[in-house]
This record gives structure tokens, C-alpha cells and sequence, in this order.
């Protein structure tokens, strides 16, 4: 009787376990895609980012973060030469990911 009793109680314990986990999944789930619409609608307009570096992708490219902390890859405005440490203007066109694209504005 006792081990069966344990055996339940093992029962019960791996359910609730479960259920926790899908829970836990599905709060993840509903952050994640909260946080997807807030960047969406910051993929449009014009923002101040801190320059980075130059992308390694495309030397006519810099990579920088937006106020949020957030990766920006911006084409250079003519004319310009943004160094690291330099605050510009870019106009974000695009969400790629978890990086926008923009272009730097003069």
C-alpha cells in the first residue's frame, strides 16, 4: 500500500510539473510575441542611434543601437563619415529580425 501510495504521489507530481512547464511555455510564447508587435512598430520613422562600428557585411554600412539597446545596420547618408561614439539620425525602412534597417538621414 505504501508503494503504491508513493507511486501516486510520483504520478500527481510529474502532472503538475508538466503542466507548470506548459504554462511556463505559454507565458514565454505571449512575451516573445508582445515584444515582436513593440518592435514592429518601432521599425518605422526616424530614431537617434549610437554608432557602433562599421558592418562587416557592407563597408558602406554602420551598425548601431537605438535608445531600447536594439541592433540597427543603417547605409551612410552621402556626404557623411559617422565614427563610433557618434549620435545619428536614420530613418529604420525595415525589421530583420531582431535587427532594423534603415538609412542614415543628412
Amino acid at each position: 500500500m505504501k508503494k503504491a501510495y508513493l507511486a501516486a504521489v510520483a504520478v500527481c507530481m510529474a502532472a503538475v510539473c508538466l503542466g507548470v512547464e506548459n504554462h511556463a511555455d505559454g507565458i514565454i510564447a505571449r512575451i516573445l510575441e508582445n515584444a515582436a508587435k513593440i518592435k514592429a512598430t518601432r521599425a518605422h520613422g526616424i530614431h537617434r542611434v549610437l554608432v557602433t562600428q562599421v558592418s562587416r557585411d557592407n563597408s558602406k554600412q554602420m551598425l548601431g543601437r537605438n535608445e531600447h539597446g536594439e541592433m540597427v545596420a543603417f547605409d551612410v547618408a552621402a556626404g557623411c563619415s559617422p565614427v563610433p561614439g557618434d549620435m545619428v539620425d536614420v530613418e529604420f525602412v525595415l525589421l530583420n529580425g531582431n535587427t532594423y534597417i534603415g538609412k542614415q538621414v543628412s
